[in-house]
């Protein structure tokens, strides 16, 4: 560590999606001598998630549904180690998030100020244009009422300027992922808007803090390669930036996991398709000449990243109704398991085609033989397990047609099929289907607005 890097800003990584563990966490604020902690909250799939079940009952307030456990592990030790938090898990309604943390707050005797930041949600502005869908070239506005959920990647302005006014706690609906952690670094640095080397790294350091664990040893681990210790306690990840333009990245002494060359690599280059072009709200990240350097013991420096001008536009993330899918799983074991299996599934498409089902999409997998990889090259296909499961996947707008074909395999196979089926009458899911667009917007189609609760 440099002893002339001047001011030092210590954000912590809470977490890499909606249902992520909360004692990392915990750790990280009690722990991680951290100044922000920092949480990504929300995917495309929960922001429809969100959107459905609110559509489907009044009384359900549209933010994280783990918004409110997470306040109430987190808020006691981060209010005394004074720890902002920012965090996306507004969702659909980062103004009764916001009411919902500030009530709770006052329950425990504090009077913090907490912000909302709104605006990302653009569907009513989709509908009355002609933007047409990435995938497809879909006309947008013909979705109609299908078309339950459109947020745009808003950037991370709003959560700077909140932090600017005193907010204490922030809280958004859709940003970049990596805007969460960029507006901290904003704030506490004064980075212009045209600082492109600075903002693509505070970009990245976002983007390395953003899936959390997966930078301290999650999705990582592939024994006996790639060796993770008492992965039940991994600990999630600290970005260390100073003034001069360091950056490490490292976790909690106390955590299981590690930080390495190798994990940050790998979450480096995670859902990046261009590495070249690495565009987000305010800056398109060059990631060409990146690189990790091992410091000590769970503790790596990153440096080499460049910065371009911001894109024109926005990508906003689109949610429709597309009907209903569900799947079922029957298994076949011992001796045999494999020839049963075949046959079961050779049943399985005659019988649909006997009863004229056409569901919009179907596919019947051998679990075991070729569930994951189907018919990719490479894969051995003369293995003889004595475990085979055939599922069934199907989605359709039909919503009895698929029962009935749920019905058919989990159910009546035990009397219809080959023998000795591991069948559960009724263990099949039916859902919804929100299928997932994208599309993008020119950037002063978002207009953000920021709301401080009243204390």
């Amino acid at each position: 560590m440099s002893k002339t890097s001047g001011k030092v800003v210590r954000l912590g990584g809470g977490g890499g999606f909606a249902g992520d563990r909360v004692d990392a966490a915990v750790e990280l604020v009690e722990r991680g001598n951290i100044q922000y902690l920092c949480w990504d909250s929300l995917s495309e799939n929960e922001l429809s998630l969100v959107t459905m079940r609110k559509l489907s009952d009044p009384s359900f307030p549209g933010y994280d549904t783990m918004l409110e456990r997470r306040m109430k592990e987190i808020l006691p030790p981060a209010i005394s180690r004074k720890i902002k938090i920012i965090s996306n898990m507004g969702s659909t309604n980062p103004i009764a998030a916001a009411e919902y943390v500030s009530e709770k707050l006052k329950e425990l005797g504090h009077e913090l100020k907490v912000a909302a930041i709104v605006g990302d949600n653009v569907r009513d502005y989709l509908l009355k244009t002609d933007f047409v869908t990435v995938e497809g070239g879909k006309l947008i506005r013909e979705f109609g009422e299908c078309l339950v959920a459109a947020h745009a990647y808003a950037p991370s302005t709003g959560i700077e300027h909140a932090l600017c006014e005193g907010a204490d706690i922030v809280l958004t609906g859709r940003v970049g992922d990596s805007a969460l952690f960029l507006g901290a670094l904003r704030h506490e640095f004064k980075w212009s808007d045209t600082d492109w080397d600075k903002l693509a790294t505070g970009t990245m350091i976002g983007h390395q803090l953003e899936c959390a664990a997966q930078l301290s040893g999650g999705y990582f681990a592939d024994p006996p390669y790639k060796v993770v210790e008492h992965g039940h306690k991994l600990g999630f990840p600290i970005a260390e930036v100073h003034a001069n333009g360091e950056v490490y990245f490292t976790k909690t002494q106390e955590s299981a996991g590690l930080v390495s060359v190798d994990t940050c690599k790998e979450q480096a280059l995670y859902e990046v398709h261009d590495p070249a072009n690495y565009q987000h709200a305010e800056v398109t990240a060059d990631l060409t000449a990146i690189d990790f350097r091992q410091v000590s013991k769970d503790r790596v420096q990153m440096f080499g990243v460049r910065g371009k001008p911001a894109p024109s536009t926005l990508k906003v993330a689109l949610g429709v109704r597309e009907g209903f899918f569900s799947t079922t799983t029957i298994w076949f074991g011992g001796p045999g398991a494999r020839a049963r299996a075949e046959w079961a599934r050779e049943t399985l498409y005659a019988r649909f085609d006997r009863l004229g089902f056409k569901p919009d999409a179907l596919g019947i997998f051998l679990m075991g033989i070729d569930g994951m990889y189907g018919n990719a090259p490479g894969v051995p296909k003369n293995t003889d397990p004595w475990e085979v499961g055939v599922r069934v996947a199907a989605r359709s707008h039909n919503k009895e047609e698929l029962e009935t074909m749920m019905l058919e395999t989990a159910g009546r196979m035990t009397t219809n099929g080959p023998a000795a089926p591991s069948c559960e009458h009724g263990s099949w899911s039916l859902r919804e289907v929100v299928a997932y667009y994208h599309t993008f917007i020119p950037r002063d189609a978002v207009q953000l607005k920021v709301t401080f609760m009243e204390n």
